[in-house]
């Protein structure tokens, strides 16, 4: 099965499977503003292929029923929870591991999806971690790993198939599945860079704040006062944790409000003034244009388009 391409963000990141997620676009690579995707199902196991021609932020939590693994593939590095991971890098999230992913530039990557039964069959692991971590993984692995994956993907788009089930390709399960426990068996090895829980912990307390509030109604220094932090503490837990200032994330957070409601609002009852101003935008103009920026049309576009 070949891979499905985007040229509307909001469709790509609705494909995406596997996680509650929550994605939202940042610093947008004009000249490659395009998404594609390819998931395949191997027996139990779903893999997924992506590329993304733009900065993302997403944040999401990890299926109770199993374990994901992240590998970049191309691009500037990624902060996962704060964990800045380039090409050759993996990801490992644990059963219902929360988590926050922001990219600033067109990445490719490819995610695996296996249920904890194939892990550990039917008894309870002694021992797991609850949160995100980035085990030291040997040059070879990786390779291997990729290469498996690679291999999947070419029966796939030979096959014409996004599902492989027939017990011939049992075996493509089996080897990918021996690599994969391979590395988590390595997940305990000292990590290259460890996550600040305390600028993790904070970033996830000011988010929830701007969802209770709804954005608008919240500044960096009001923020800061409710949290009761510093305002440059919690310029340090942003940008530790998606290398960004709290400022930034708070327009793009908005920004995104506002498109929500555009697409939402009939166009005979509602304008673009009334989505800017509910959503603490009163310079209209400056609206418009980093709504552009970011989302590549007019916000007027985006109003008057059926849903």
């Amino acid at each position: 099965m070949n891979p499905l391409h985007f040229i509307d963000f909001d469709a790509y990141a609705s494909a995406i499977r596997g996680v509650d997620l929550d994605v939202r676009l940042i610093h947008p690579q004009r000249q490659q503003h395009l998404w594609s995707l390819q998931e395949i199902e191997l027996h139990s196991l779903r893999i997924q292929f992506a590329v993304e021609g733009s900065g993302i932020l997403a944040f999401g939590k990890m299926h109770q029923s199993g374990w994901g693994l992240y590998f970049q593939l191309s691009g500037i590095p990624v902060c996962v929870n704060g964990l800045r991971i380039g090409p050759g890098a993996i990801a490992i999230f644990p059963p219902d591991s929360e988590f926050g992913i922001a990219g600033h530039g067109a990445v490719s990557w490819f995610s695996i999806f296996v249920p904890e039964r194939l892990l550990f069959g039917d008894s309870e692991p002694t021992s797991r971690r609850s949160s995100v971590f980035v085990p030291k993984v040997k040059n070879q692995e990786f390779k291997r790993l990729y290469s498996q994956a690679r291999k999947i993907q070419g029966y796939s788009e030979r096959l014409g198939l996004s599902s492989l089930h027939s017990p011939d390709f049992v075996v493509l399960q089996d080897d990918l599945l021996s690599t994969i426990c391979e590395v988590l068996r390595n997940g305990d090895a000292p990590r290259a860079q460890l996550s600040n829980r305390n600028a993790r912990r904070l970033t996830a307390q000011a988010i929830e704040l701007l969802h209770d509030y709804q954005g608008p109604k919240m500044s960096v220094r009001n923020l800061a006062v409710i949290l009761d932090v510093s305002e440059r503490a919690l310029e340090y837990a942003f940008r530790d944790q998606f290398d960004m200032s709290p400022q930034a994330f708070l327009i793009n957070y908005r920004l995104h409000l506002a498109r929500k409601r555009l697409r939402s609002s009939d166009p005979g009852e509602s304008t673009v003034a009334m989505a800017a101003a509910e959503n603490g935008f009163f310079d209209f103009g400056r609206f418009a244009a980093k709504y552009r920026q970011l989302f590549g049309e007019h916000p007027s576009v985006t109003l008057h388009r059926p849903e």
